[in-house]
């Protein structure tokens, strides 16, 4: 999606932060009873939200520059009209009769 791959990474580096910070640093993982704990529903339906939110931004950037590339660079298949079937058919039933 990106020509630098450095946007990825530093991408996955803040979020290892982020769970390290509030999961892992202090054990709170073991603390957390996930069949009673409130908090810890909430943090997952918050992940999930972000991630669904990210998923759509970075799609979008990803299909503005596909569009931007393809109307740079328009390839010759886009240009130039395919025959059909139907058309081959038509030709062959004008000849014929």
């Amino acid at each position: 999606m990106y020509p630098n791959k450095f946007y990825m990474i530093l991408f996955m580096v803040i979020i290892g932060f982020i769970n390290y910070y509030f999961f892992v640093k202090d054990k709170r993982f073991l603390k957390y009873g996930f069949q009673k704990d409130r908090k810890g529903g909430i943090y997952i339906i918050i992940i999930f939200i972000f991630l669904g939110i990210s998923l759509l931004i970075l799609s979008n950037v990803n299909r503005e520059k596909i569009f931007k590339e393809r109307r740079e660079n328009p390839s010759i298949e886009q240009i130039e009209r395919r025959p059909s079937l139907e058309g081959k058919i038509r030709k062959w039933f004008e000849e014929t009769f």
